[in-house]
């Protein structure tokens, strides 16, 4: 069909697409309907029509994104499933772990541990008590603390050794896992509960340079030479005035460079040349003379002489005069001279003695220069052009072509384009056969689908120009050359790929076929 988009509400027809247009899943892997798009009803029912209620084959896909299970009758993520087989017994994370002090329990209160100031309800995994039994996983309370939900015995077999929980705020313990070392199941409240690192940073230990608190690696500076500066993620930098000359080996000074090793750093001047002022180093006064200045340094064909030792000069030319008053223009005062603007022909300076034979002179210029389409003046000896002034004529010294000059006999047959015809002598007009008249135009024609409803077959009232016609069905333009039909020119009759639908008791659901067309004029 034709490649041409449609408006759902008004361009398709209603009750005519079926699940046998519904393209299904090949082996391209082109898919109908997406999931997303079918409305959401009492149940999702698979490809093969069972409902989801039902169980379901998933035929080797697989179930992925899922959140870690909590409740009895969740999904469990493999993660889970890898913990339980390694004998780990996953819990859920603790806000913060304690850091050594032992908690009074029984008064409880938002404390603030490792840094974090506790609200009501938070996890906190309690490891450091005086009497062992008294660890475990608890909720943060105004008053007195409670143990965690899946920290509390309930099941007996709740807590045992493998039980681990992550903890993911401060400053010491963030970020760490923490495992109950035991054998078997717990009795808690009764049997001591074990914690024991086994995941985090402050498994690392500082090296030379670097130290290690909780979950935070520094580097050790010395605070004078170089600093950890403030900012996004504290960096390392210099010191104000941290490196001195203290710092700096006498190695460090090079040639012209003395000093370091404690002494200070400068550049060695000759004072001659060379020297020292407040705003820095400078050039000494009459510092640099024609000795500094090699011979090889100067240009003998840029127009420069002297150099090493010898006083630079410039280098006279033809043309160019060198003397006391400086660098000038040597010229003959007949033909150049000077003037207060500059250099400039002198009056009555170039004559026929300047010019070349063959240069243009008045005397030189005769009527023999005129050649086709030139005329000398028979007044004033000027050359003129020659026209017909028929076709062309000046007029007030101005070339143009004359009103009515160019008539069909001026323009060649050959100049002619399609569609037109005449000229060399011949009246130029349109060449009929080359364009159609507005009258052999036909819009609209109704074709719409007949009574017997079964014909792909239509004839237009007229043959039709080759290539003219627009064919519309319900309003979507149809391809021609079999994609959509076909069409005998000479004979107007059109036929479709397709059969055309016909309801004699609804014309909303009959196609309705229209053409627009030149006909063959007559």
């Amino acid at each position: 069909m034709a490649r041409t988009l449609v408006r759902g509400s008004t361009q398709i027809m209603g009750e005519t697409i079926t699940n046998d247009q519904i393209r299904p899943i090949d082996a391209e892997n082109l898919v109908g309907i997406e999931l997303a798009k079918i409305e959401k009803g009492t149940s999702i029912v698979l490809a093969d029509g069972t409902a989801v209620a039902g169980d379901i084959n998933l035929d080797g896909n697989k179930i992925y994104g899922s959140a870690v299970g909590v409740n009895p009758t969740d999904l469990v993520t493999k993660s889970q499933l890898d913990s339980v087989s390694a004998g780990l017994d996953a819990k859920g994370a603790s806000h913060v772990a304690t850091t050594g002090a032992n908690i009074d329990l029984s008064t409880g209160g938002l404390l603030t541990i490792d840094g974090e100031v506790l609200t009501a309800g938070q996890r906190v995994l309690v490891k450091d008590q005086t009497i062992a039994s008294e660890n475990g996983v608890y909720d943060a309370a105004v008053g007195s603390w409670t143990r965690s939900a899946d920290f509390d015995g309930a099941p007996t077999n709740e807590v045992s050794g493998g039980s681990f929980s992550f903890v993911t705020n401060g400053t010491v313990n963030g970020g760490t896992g923490w495992i109950v070392v035991a054998e078997g199941d717990i009795v808690v409240g009764t049997d001591d509960i074990v914690w024991t690192q086994f995941s985090g940073a402050s498994t690392i230990s500082g090296g030379n340079g670097i130290t290690v608190s909780g979950t935070i690696v520094s580097a050790d500076v010395d605070g004078t030479t170089i600093v950890n500066t403030g900012g996004a993620g504290d960096k390392i930098g210099v010191a104000d005035a941290g490196i001195t000359a203290t710092q700096l080996a006498a190695s460090v000074a090079g040639d012209g460079l003395a000093g370091g090793a404690g002494t200070a750093l400068s550049i060695d001047l000759d004072g001659a040349t060379l020297t020292v002022a407040t705003a820095g180093i400078k050039v000494s006064d009459a510092g640099i003379t024609e000795t500094q200045i090699a011979s090889s340094a100067l240009s003998a064909t840029g127009g420069l002489t002297g150099g090493s030792g010898t006083t630079i000069g410039v280098n006279g030319y033809w043309g160019v005069t060198v003397d006391a008053n400086g660098v000038g223009v040597d010229i003959d005062g007949t033909t150049l001279a000077l003037s207060a603007a500059g250099v400039k022909v002198a009056d009555g300076g170039i004559t026929a003695t300047q010019l070349a034979v063959d240069s243009v002179t008045a005397e030189k210029i005769n009527a023999d220069v005129a050649g086709l389409g030139l005329i000398s003046n028979a007044t004033t000896g000027a050359l003129d052009i020659n026209v017909d002034d028929s076709t062309i004529g000046i007029v007030t010294d101005v070339l143009q072509v004359k009103a009515g000059g160019i008539t069909e006999t001026e323009i060649n047959s050959s100049a002619l384009g399609t569609g037109l015809t005449g000229g060399s002598g011949t009246t130029i007009s349109v060449d009929a056969s080359a364009f159609l008249a507005l009258t052999d135009l036909v819009t609209r024609e109704n074709q719409t689908a007949n009574v017997d409803g079964v014909t792909a077959v239509f004839t237009l009232a007229n043959p039709v120009v080759a290539g003219t016609e627009h064919v519309y069905v319900n309003g979507v333009l149809m391809e021609d050359g079999g994609n959509d039909y076909s069409i005998v020119a000479a004979t107007g009759v059109i036929t479709f790929e397709f059969v055309p639908k016909y309801n004699a008791g609804n014309a909303d659901k009959t196609d309705k076929i229209v053409v627009t067309y030149f006909k063959v004029p007559a």
